[in-house]
């Protein structure tokens, strides 16, 4: 009897080559992208070690340059540039021009000098009566003056009426950042330090200042004040100082065609879920889904109508307070709300407390709802808060 075997085949086939090519090259390719994300990662925790000591830096600033004196912050008003320790005097002469410039009757503004700098420089500078004049500036739930607050600057020196130009505004409010790095058009490299070579033999000197990072600063009264008003009047002195710092900021008003920009705008809040303890999910809505752009990590202000005492005949002030944004979904349009605010998408924000909705005596609300605005500025990576008080402002209230 024949027993035929069969052959034993030996090597692999053409097959088996491809697919293990196909391993290796979806390995090599998840490696890669891995190194893009760790390069990623690295610049935004760097960015953040940045922002967080630039802000702390630009708080001291404020005091060191006396920035926070009332004779050196100027608003500006029907009559020109006046400091802020004016603003009392300016209020008994022209009632209307006041409530324009400070609608709740409190003292709340937006410390921008750069901005303001620009401002003076353009063509048409800002008057009160201008958008620009108010921070923000844009967005579609911008109806409400109250939740609005003017855009201030500093005095060039004490006791006058002259605010600082956009050059030496720039060179106060830009942050130094002299541990900068730059990521290599290869992103498998590791990021790189920038540095000047201005010596005659091309000897590295000093790390460049990118300045890349600049700051402006809200001014609001605290809690305390609200909740002490009589008829609107403050009695406390206590105020809250947020510095902001963005990454890439243009500070003006409008593009090099005339356009507006849309770098600061305030939206509406349909839903603010929770009771505010350290921040909140909310609900907002907007005419577009660029108007609700925001990245998570980013920071928005949060601004309502509060009504300081329900016993009393009080009118409801203005409240702010700054979040980090920690959740989001995607935007959507939805056609049952009503028009022009069809987009809606909702936010997770982490801060501090916001002030309780209800009253525990009545139940009654001491938030108007209809009153809340989220306000979103484009390229804001950080925020520092301190309390201080303005002790001057005592004579004057």
């Amino acid at each position: 009897m024949v027993v035929h075997q069969r052959a034993v085949r030996r090597g692999i086939t053409l097959i088996e080559i491809l697919f293990s090519i196909g391993i290796v090259v979806i390995g090599v390719f998840g490696v890669m992208a891995l190194l893009m994300l760790a390069g990623a990662r690295a610049r935004q925790a760097i960015d953040a070690s940045a922002t967080s000591a630039a802000g702390r830096q630009a708080l001291g600033q404020l005091a060191v340059r006396g920035w926070q004196r009332t004779d050196m912050v100027l608003i500006q008003t029907p009559a020109g540039w006046q400091p802020l320790e004016l603003i009392a005097a300016l209020r008994q002469s022209n009632p209307a021009g006041f409530r324009q410039i400070f609608p709740d009757g409190r003292i709340s503004y937006c410390l921008d000098p750069l901005f303001v700098g620009h401002s003076l420089a353009s063509s048409s500078p800002m008057t009160p009566a201008s958008p620009e004049s108010r921070f923000p500036y844009g967005g579609s739930g911008r109806t409400i003056p109250a939740l609005t607050m003017p855009r201030a600057s500093v005095a060039r020196q004490a006791g006058t009426q002259q605010p600082l130009t956009a050059s030496v505004a720039a060179r106060h409010v830009t942050l130094p950042d002299d541990l900068r790095f730059d990521l290599p058009e290869d992103r498998t490299l590791l990021p790189q330090q920038v540095f000047d070579r201005i010596a005659p033999n091309g000897a590295a000197l000093r790390r460049a200042n990118a300045g890349e990072f600049t700051w402006f600063a809200t001014v609001t009264p605290g809690l305390d004040m609200s909740s002490s008003s009589v008829g609107g009047e403050p009695n406390h002195v206590t105020y809250v100082v947020s510095v902001v710092v963005l990454k890439n900021r243009n500070p003006r008003y409008r593009d090099t065609q005339g356009n507006v920009r849309t770098a600061e705008r305030q939206v509406q809040i349909r839903r603010l879920l929770g009771n505010g303890h350290n921040g909140g999910t909310m609900q907002v809505v907007g005419q577009s889904a660029s108007e609700l752009a925001v990245q998570r990590g980013r920071w928005v202000m949060l601004s309502g109508l509060y009504i300081p005492n329900l016993q009393q005949p009080t009118p409801p002030v203005a409240y702010h307070a700054w979040y980090r944004v920690i959740g989001l979904t995607e935007p959507t349009f939805d056609t049952n709300l009503p028009a022009p605010n069809q987009w809606t998408r909702f936010l997770t924000l982490e801060g501090p407390d916001w002030p309780h909705w209800l009253d525990l005596n009545s139940g009654t609300p001491r938030v108007l709802h209809d009153s809340l605005r989220l306000t979103i500025v484009d390229h804001a990576v950080s925020v520092s808060s301190k309390t201080f008080r303005f002790e001057p402002l005592q004579s004057h209230w």
